[in-house]
């Protein structure tokens, strides 16, 4: 089983990918979901509890997070870069800290 720094840099490098498909225009909903996300499949069935992007406010089930802007922008076939970027810096800030303890 990961650490929550590892799933911090495996969710953070995922992003960054991400993030990239979406300034390219190619990003999709198969690109992303918890099935992809190191951080969920590590804090999910705890209902999240410990997820350091739930404990930032940026949770991914939170309305206004940049997950669900991403997700929001893909269904309604809008551009998802931008809260692509936003939670791909949240992560690396977050990775950034977890480092730093």
């Amino acid at each position: 089983m990961i650490d929550r720094r590892e799933a911090l840099r495996r969710s953070m490098e995922h992003w960054r990918y991400n993030y990239r498909l979406a300034k390219e225009g190619r990003l999709q909903h198969k690109h992303i979901g918890a099935g992809r996300c190191a951080l969920c499949q590590l804090y999910m069935g705890d209902d999240c509890f410990g997820c350091p992007l739930r404990e930032c406010g940026c949770g991914c089930t939170m309305p206004d997070s940049p997950y669900s802007k991403v997700f929001e922008a893909l269904i309604c076939d809008e551009d998802p870069t931008e809260p692509a970027k936003h939670l791909f810096h949240t992560l690396r800030k977050l990775y950034r800290e977890e480092i730093l303890k």
